[in-house]
């Protein structure tokens, strides 16, 4: 059972703005919005050359944006990616392509395919990927003399990071770096970014929050009835459950337990993160370190109020943290491809450690050390301290959202959203093996050490 006092030492410090919802709905609108800067005359020029076509409901997305409104389906707004703008405008009207478009958003219109909600057609507001079936009149298979130009034509249309499917129809082919390659139908090609695009929904606003957590011999699913940003983090304060933290309506908030049942709190500390780590350091509330505007920011608690203190540090990626043994904190985040550490133990520094980390990582600390569970072209890969940072493949292979959680045995258990399932790969008999939970959950994930042998995983 929670410890009383500390439930109480929680309430009194989120008491000058406690806003307790049994329920919160992700906020939609039926009005269209206006697109990004400078999407608009992408689309407008992409359209006036004539030479892109494609089904209608793709074209009318498109239009959309020439138009200056994007289209709406339900309260759920056809974004395009900017940067997959920018690639059709590249190889349609600088290059002289001519293409026909099969799928773009399908968030927006609510169409799941085998990929599921983890396909950058759908993820995070959609519209990160496109389909082509048709290059220069020519039906694509994804290995046509026509296909392969388009191609080498988008390894510097398109930015990395990003994705080309149909491996098995072409083969592997010698990519730039920073792309991953992966099978997929071989009656089109397709091409995603995988970056930080400029349409996609704001990491602050509020979607469902679900819990899975294995039940009588198999894994289901647990409601929890509140909203949580993309952005989030839990953390094990030791109360049975999770405490989860995020930023929406331009405040850090709390999910937790209280009273028996699941309740959101709005802790009147402004923050508007587009990545937190939450972090148990032995005291009544954790401490937090959250990127906002690119800047690095420590939270923290106390009698007072919530509290939060620019640390000096700037990031281009996420961040993850663990609490070291010492008691100090140590992060991690990604800058240009690059692992940078940040330690607190004289004043926040950050260093290069040199060694590679993929856009999608998650530090856990195993055996008092840390270890950092990343997604590098594709495959699930390990980094630990040793003679300097050890970098080593798992040799399994990962397309979604990562986290990881020590349940014990020297290695770190690891969590990913394939879409299709959210998946857990751990060593068994000495070789890293995944299994699948049968679960099947849309965007970003976390998990915890909650007891009972098994992680419990939150998604949103």
């Amino acid at each position: 059972m929670p410890s009383k006092g500390r439930k109480q030492t929680i309430l009194a410090i989120l008491a000058s703005a406690l806003i307790a919802v049994a329920t919160l709905l992700p906020a939609t609108s039926a009005s269209a919005t206006t697109p990004q800067s400078g999407a608009q005359a992408l689309a407008q020029q992409v359209l006036g050359s004539g030479r892109l076509s494609g089904n209608a409901e793709e074209m009318a997305q498109i239009q959309g944006y020439a138009n200056g409104t994007m289209l709406s389906h339900s309260g759920r707004d056809c974004f395009i990616d900017s940067a997959i703008l920018q690639a059709l405008k590249t190889v349609v009207v600088d290059r002289g392509f001519s293409l026909h478009v099969s799928s773009l958003n399908r968030y927006c219109t609510g169409e799941l395919t085998g990929s599921g909600t983890s396909s950058y057609h759908w993820r995070d507001g959609g519209g990160h990927a496109i389909d082509i079936d048709r290059v220069n009149g020519v039906w694509s298979t994804g290995n046509t003399a026509q296909d392969l130009s388009l191609i080498q034509s988008m390894y510097t249309a398109l930015p990395a990071p990003a994705g080309l499917g149909q491996l098995n129809c072409h083969g592997s082919l010698n990519v730039p770096s920073g792309w991953v390659q992966f099978d997929d139908s071989c009656n089109h090609n397709h091409f995603e970014y995988r970056g930080s695009g400029g349409s996609a929904p704001p990491q602050n606003s509020a979607s469902a929050l679900s819990e899975f957590a294995v039940h009588n011999g198999g894994w289901s699913a647990i409601p929890v009835g509140q909203g949580m940003s993309k952005a989030f983090s839990v953390v094990n304060m030791g109360s049975g459950w999770a405490d989860i933290y995020g930023s929406f309506d331009g405040h850090m908030q709390v999910v937790t337990v209280l009273n028996g049942g699941w309740t959101r709190m709005d802790s009147g500390l402004a923050l508007n993160a587009t990545s937190i780590a939450a972090l148990n350091v032995g005291q009544p509330t954790p401490q937090l370190l959250a990127v906002e505007g690119g800047e690095i920011f420590h939270v923290y608690g106390d009698s007072s109020g919530w509290h939060k203190m620019s640390t000096g540090l700037t990031t281009t990626g996420k961040i993850s943290a663990v609490r070291l043994p010492s008691g100090e904190i140590e992060a991690f985040t990604n800058i240009n491809g690059y692992m940078y550490v940040i330690t607190s133990h004289s004043g926040w520094q950050m260093a290069n450690s040199g060694t590679p980390i993929g856009d999608n990582f998650k530090a856990v600390l195993v055996n008092g050390s840390p270890q950092i569970v990343t997604n590098i072209n594709g495959i699930i890969h390990i980094i630990w301290p040793g003679a300097g940072w050890q970098l080593q493949s798992t040799g399994q292979s990962t397309s979604g959202s990562i986290t990881a959680v020590d349940m014990g045995g020297g290695y770190p258990t690891i969590i990913s959203n394939e879409g299709w399932s959210v998946t857990v790969t751990s060593v068994i008999n000495g070789a890293w093996t995944r299994q699948s939970t049968g679960a099947t959950v849309s965007g970003n994930i976390d998990a915890l050490n909650l007891g009972g042998g098994y992680p419990v995983i939150y998604a949103v």
